[in-house]
Formats: structure tokens, C-alpha cells, sequence
């Protein structure tokens, strides 16, 4: 399953909570934030500066919050962020070399 959402301006993100997060033995969440502008993203009391382009992979956001660094109040109406939900099948089956389990095997 995959959604793609465009998100602009300042937003509270949880994802957490989605449909798109649900656990299954046999699928995998990931979700992916992707900057479209510089922005400050603060989680847990923290700041992270944000650069145009960068993206952020996680397996859900809880209590995040995003703030683009617009140059003009027309540029931070658009879309500022992407955020694409992906659930992933497991390979089946799992073994070493999927799973990498060596340093060695990983760098492939």
C-alpha cells in the first residue's frame, strides 16, 4: 500500500495513528518526509534544521512538528513537505543475506 500526501505550511504531524501504520506479520511500515523547502523540524524538545530535498525515513512521527523556512508567505502556502507512506511484503523467504546479519553483507 502506498499514500502520498503534499503537506504545506506549518503542521503538527503524528502518523502513528494511521491506517497506513498498522502492524502485520507480514508487511512492513516505513514512511518517508521529504523537504520541497529549508524548514525546521522539532521532535522531543529538539530542533533538526531541514535543507530542500533532505528526507527523513522513519516508522512513524508522533508529536512532530514542521516549520517551512519560506522566503515569502506565497512560497510557504505551497506544498512544503511530501510525506509517502509505504507498507512493505517481507521477502519470503527471510535469510542472511537479506536480512544482513554481517557488516560484510550489508555494504551490498
Amino acid at each position: 500500500m502506498l499514500n502520498v500526501k503534499r503537506l504545506a505550511g506549518e503542521q503538527d504531524l503524528t502518523t502513528t495513528t494511521s491506517p497506513y501504520a498498522r502492524k502485520s506479520s507480514h508487511t512492513f511500515h516505513i514512511d518517508l518526509l521529504e523537504c520541497l523547502t529549508d524548514a525546521v523540524l522539532s521532535a522531543d524538545k529538539r530542533l533538526f534544521s531541514l535543507k530542500k530535498f533532505d528526507i527523513i525515513v522513519a516508522t512513524g512521527f508522533k508529536e512532530v512538528h514542521l516549520s517551512p523556512l519560506a522566503e515569502n508567505s506565497k512560497a510557504a502556502a505551497s506544498a512544503s513537505f511530501r510525506l509517502l507512506q509505504i507498507d512493505l511484503a517481507y521477502p519470503d523467504p527471510l535469510n542472511q543475506y537479506l536480512v544482513a546479519d554481517s557488516a560484510w553483507l550489508s555494504c551490498f
